[in-house]
């Protein structure tokens, strides 16, 4: 059963400090050394936000020399082959933690997994592997499902708990950009409406949303009248196409009439 950052933990979002000490009373006592992490979430829960601020806070952030990216679709048996041989080079700085999140991590095939379970079996010391995904572990790799459960530590983010953590991360970009003119809980109001997705709500922030009119210059507000009718217009087309399926379907069913029943003997 993954550990859920739900309702009541609020503080929690990416970039965000209580977010790191969140999953370290998750994953132990303080002083632990190495770990695996499986951290699923909805699109826009902060799940790679979350890995990265556990990376800063472990003096690794990214573009660091021992902190590395992989997507799922390319973390081969291979790859994890190379991470293993880099564990000797790493015992050359034995005080410098090492990173690797794997994003999208459902897409990996199940003789990745099968790696994997031998490479974390031994995970060496000041050593965080973080797998992210949208999608839950179980049942996910079939036979080997069982045991790489065993080695990771599951954690859910959710997107209702981290509306008031994005809210003030938005709002903090919004200032550094001069793009603020709302109050803290219009910022959580935008988080809200669209449901958590952190990359939509900081697009409609670089869009200008959050300033007041008087304050956007005329290629802010060109922007955002911009945005609104490329939304609008693809909400149009998106319900004519229904209408047309719906429309097609019903043609078919006219066009091939009630069943004839069995004649008759």
């Amino acid at each position: 059963m993954p550990a859920q950052v739900g309702a009541g933990d609020g503080e929690t979002g990416p970039d965000h400090a209580a977010a790191v000490g969140l999953i370290r009373r998750i994953i132990g006592r303080a002083g632990w050394d190495r770990d695996a992490l499986w951290i699923e979430g909805d699109t826009g829960t902060g799940k790679t936000s979350t890995a990265q601020a556990l990376a800063r806070e472990l003096d690794c952030p990214p573009g660091s020399w021992g902190y590395e990216e992989i997507d799922g679709d390319k973390c081969t048996v291979d790859e994890v082959r190379r991470l293993d041989e880099t564990v000797a080079r790493c015992r050359l700085f034995a005080e410098q933690w090492r990173v690797v999140v794997v994003n999208e991590a459902h897409a990996m095939t199940a003789r990745a997994i099968q790696a994997w379970l031998t490479f974390l079996e031994k995970l060496p010391a000041r050593w965080l592997i973080v797998f992210t995904t949208t999608e839950p572990l179980r049942d996910l790799f079939g036979n080997f499902n069982h045991a790489f459960a065993g080695r990771v530590k599951e954690i859910r983010l959710t997107k209702f708990a981290l509306a008031q953590a994005f809210g003030k991360r938005l709002r903090e970009i919004a200032k550094a950009e001069d793009l603020d003119g709302r109050r803290p809980a219009d910022y959580v109001r935008l988080v809200q409406a669209n449901r958590g997705d952190f990359r939509r709500c900081l697009q409609l922030v670089e869009m200008g949303e959050m300033v007041r009119p008087s304050r956007l210059t005329e290629a802010q507000q060109k922007a955002v009248r911009n945005l609104v009718r490329r939304t609008r217009a693809r909400k149009r087309r998106a319900a004519a196409g229904l209408r047309r399926a719906q429309s097609s379907r019903g043609k078919a069913k006219a066009r091939k009439g009630p069943k004839a029943g069995r004649p008759k003997k």
